[in-house]
């Protein structure tokens, strides 16, 4: 379905999109007396009007609408909720199929929910044909109910994350599929709050859309914002009642948007209303900490010792907190099950249980990471994380789906550790630079942005020497030095592939590089690549017959760059093909590549003319690359650096020229005279 729910965090967040003709629900009538709210016996039935969805559903066509696979006609959302944090939520939602391909994703619809904090049922679904006929379906025969699968992707099994799959059969092009969905909310992750993200723009057209949200006079909206706004698109209205509040926005014709690649994900940089009851983030900070106190407060001798065990040699405080996280990385598997009662998602389990099993999911590991550093000595606190885009700093919400580890520095600042990584030698990965953290504190923090962790502490470094012999051929040996977020990510690729395999991945690469090449040796260190203390390393010997381009007075001599397919720096701008944006290009990583290279040549030449290279340097990118020629020798270097994370639709049509400009460079070959 194009109307349906998202996981975003730990948390469903509803993406909402449109609403056309209302019946009177007297609803307002209700709250003017103080009469209580019993919406149900009106919303379960469904409040848009049927021949109103028909008469406006018959200008919506594929010719009216030629980029569009579906229409939301219509959208009715309303949402109450209590002083508690508990509520309730009906959405009652019409879209219209104009092809095939949206009549085959119309055809089924999952919904999540996660025990014991919501429930949720489909009180109606219909399917409306052209002519006006009503066809129902039966939800109970048609719907199947899971425990949600893509969890199992890490490791992590919580039997009460559900997904309710629905099959729509018979399901025809220009049908209008109608169903009314509630979710009831009977525990708040954080009690006595409420937030919510509503996106108002998405990748169908919004016909029509209305949200109401009904609140308690005791716990009223502290922030409304709508970010990224279309000018004109969006009424709003409050109305004070005696017990209640109500608020309400209405959107009409929204166009569709078109997604890019790498964008950021579409919640984050669309038309989107932000709501929420918690006064500031050092709110959200406390919760945070005084959830997690407990379970940090578990302390055994056992785990007295080890930490004593691991700092005693340690001469440096950079040493002892390695020394730390490095146990708690590698010798606390990553994996769980969610059991958890007060907040299940994000409360830890107690550290002594995390500790004697030698497994946990994330909030476990960080909070015994934490308990540890404070056994050091240090003044170490979990932290929230949210491994995705960075959040909207003026709503404080509890929308995040990671927990980590920090500690706190002199100068007020965190060093931030993630321990669930047990591949890498780092304490913070390269991939959560950039994101929005909250540190939990008992006096409170503020939402803060991770740092952008430089490209130079990225690198892949390359060095090849070898030589050129009087017929042509290249035999040469290639070290390869893996550094920072190319170590963690070359070598999980090892460690989960044979010898064989990653023989295979060089000599496709180097036949890329030098057609031909044929690979005569490979080393990989350490042999034990779970010794994370050790840097890995390749080291590569091969050859290539022939690589000479013969002239009749010249030879055009291929120089065997490698920097261009190795290292994580040639991959993250996989999704440039785009000639310009209206979203950002998001690479989530800077990192680079340096390489240098001698050659020897055995055959004497009169003349050897090198390319002229473009030096490239700005905010966001470094191109360089040299060659020179000492007698018979050919020395050169190059280095090739992503400076940022993100860059902006005006950034993209610099990064564009920068990457032809680069494109060319890498065509140049140098000449040799005979």
């Amino acid at each position: 379905m194009k109307k349906i729910l998202i996981i975003v965090a730990l948390i469903a967040i509803t993406l909402l999109n449109g609403c056309a003709g209302f019946q009177n629900s007297n609803i307002e009538e209700r709250l003017s007396e103080n009469i209580p709210i019993t919406s149900n016996e009106i919303l379960d039935k469904g409040v848009i009007d049927l021949k109103g969805i028909i008469e406006v559903s018959k200008k919506i066509t594929k010719k009216e609408y030629p980029s569009s696979d579906a229409v939301l006609v219509d959208d009715y959302e309303k949402v109450i909720y209590n002083a508690d944090g508990t509520s309730e939520r009906w959405d009652e939602v019409y879209e219209k199929s104009l092809t095939e391909k949206g009549k085959r994703e119309n055809s089924t619809m999952s919904l999540h929910y996660t025990l014991p904090y919501s429930t949720i049922v489909l009180k109606k679904l219909e399917i409306i044909k052209p002519n006006g006929k009503v066809v129902p379906i039966d939800i109970e025969k048609q719907s199947k109910t899971i425990v949600n699968p893509s969890q199992m992707n890490s490791n992590i099994y919580n039997p009460n994350s559900k997904v309710i799959n629905v099959n729509i059969p018979n399901l025809e092009i220009n049908d209008i599929i109608h169903y009314i969905s509630y979710r009831k909310t009977v525990k708040a992750r954080v009690p006595n709050t409420w937030c919510d993200i509503t996106v108002l723009e998405y990748t169908s057209p919004i016909k029509n859309y209305k949200i109401e949200v009904i609140a308690p006079k005791e716990l009223p909206l502290e922030h409304i914002l709508i970010k990224d706004s279309i000018k004109g698109s969006v009424k709003s209205k409050i109305i004070k009642y005696k017990d209640a509040i109500s608020y309400s926005w209405e959107v009409k014709d929204i166009p569709r948007i078109f997604k890019e690649p790498s964008m950021p994900e579409y919640y984050t940089v669309t038309q989107r209303l932000l709501l929420s009851t918690t006064k500031d983030w050092e709110t959200l900070s406390k919760w945070y900490w005084n959830l997690s106190k407990p379970r940090l407060d578990k302390i055994t001798k056992e785990m007295e010792d080890k930490v004593k065990e691991l700092i005693k040699d340690a001469k440096t405080r950079e040493e002892k907190i390695n020394n730390i996280f490095q146990f708690v990385s590698q010798k606390i598997r990553y994996m769980g099950i969610t059991t958890e009662e007060e907040a299940p998602g994000y409360e830890p389990h107690d550290v002594d249980i995390t500790f004697n099993n030698r497994h946990g999911v994330c909030r476990d590991k960080a909070a015994l990471l934490v308990t540890m550093l404070r056994l050091a000595g240090f003044k170490a606190y979990p932290v929230l994380i949210n491994n995705g885009p960075k959040k909207d700093i003026e709503i404080p919400n509890n929308f995040f789906n990671h927990a980590i580890s920090c500690v706190e520095n002199e100068d007020g600042s965190y060093t931030l550790m993630d321990s669930t990584d047990e591949n890498t030698k780092d304490i913070f990965p390269a991939y959560l630079s950039d994101k929005s953290y909250l540190v939990a504190k008992p006096e409170g923090e503020t939402l803060l942005t991770s740092d952008i962790i430089s490209p130079e502490k990225n690198l892949m470094e390359i060095t090849t020497t070898g030589e050129v012999n009087k017929k042509g051929d290249i035999i040469a040996e290639t070290t390869l030095l893996f550094n920072g977020i190319n170590d963690g990510v070359y070598r999980g690729y090892f460690l989960r592939n044979k010898q064989e395999k990653r023989k295979l991945l060089f000599q496709g690469k180097l036949k890329k590089i030098l057609p031909g090449a044929e690979l005569l040796e490979i080393e990989i260190l350490p042999k034990d690549l779970s010794k994370m203390s050790i840097p890995l390393s390749v080291k590569l010997k091969y050859k290539a017959e022939n690589c000479l381009i013969t002239g009749e007075d010249t030879e055009v001599f291929p120089i065997p760059w490698l920097g261009t397919s190795f290292g994580m720096v040639n991959f993250i701008l996989d999704s440039t093909g785009l000639e310009k944006r209206k979203y950002p290009l998001k690479t989530e990583i800077a990192c680079g590549v340096k390489e240098s290279l001698t050659l020897t040549l055995e055959k004497s030449y009169k003349n050897i003319k090198f390319p002229n290279y473009e030096t490239i340097d700005n905010a966001s990118i470094f191109w360089n690359k040299n060659l020179e020629r000492s007698k018979n020798i050919i020395s050169g270097d190059a280095k090739f650096l992503i400076r940022t994370v993100e860059f902006s639709a005006k950034e993209y049509l610099v990064l564009k020229k920068n990457l032809e400009d680069m494109e060319y460079n890498k065509r140049k070959q140098i000449i040799l005279s005979k």
